[in-house]
């Protein structure tokens, strides 16, 4: 009788331990596109191929982290970090545009964003927004890959 309590309680802790929360500190749940993002990649897809990451550089690297920002009211920022003549670095606010995001689709109006993306991925630190076109009949999707500042 002792060795089926033992059996029977080493099953049920098994079956705890198999069924537990899976790590969602970071699920996404109530998460909003509005914030700074810090570019880190581009994967381009043509039709089914996909070509290599391109990693995203950073127009002065010792001076900071170009970023865009999704800011309330519907403003999109592109922000730009420049090294002046004396090596003094600062932010320099580029293109600003609108936003506006309806379900999993964000639409950037003005700017040097300006288009039509698809949010494939929002958490509290990651987004993805992807761009479809074609070129020569061919599907070409342009996803980019940000971390939340």
């Amino acid at each position: 009788m002792k060795k089926i309590k033992i059996v029977l309680a080493a099953v049920i802790c098994s079956v705890f331990a198999l069924t537990s929360c899976s790590n969602d500190d970071d699920s996404g749940v109530g998460a909003s596109i509005v914030g700074k993002w810090n570019p880190q990649q581009t994967v381009t897809s043509v039709g089914t191929a996909n070509q290599p990451a391109e990693p995203y550089v950073n127009n002065q690297v010792s001076c900071g982290k170009d970023y865009i920002e999704f800011a309330d009211p519907s403003i999109l920022k592109n922000v730009v970090w420049n090294k002046d003549a004396d090596g003094v670095c600062s932010e320099t606010p580029g293109t600003v545009g609108a936003w506006a995001k309806t379900g999993d689709v964000v639409t950037v109006t003005g700017g040097s964003f300006a288009g039509t993306y698809k949010v494939t991925r929002l958490t509290g630190s990651e987004l993805r927004l992807a761009e479809t076109g074609t070129i020569g009949g061919v599907a070409v999707t342009t996803t980019i890959y940000f971390a939340k500042i």
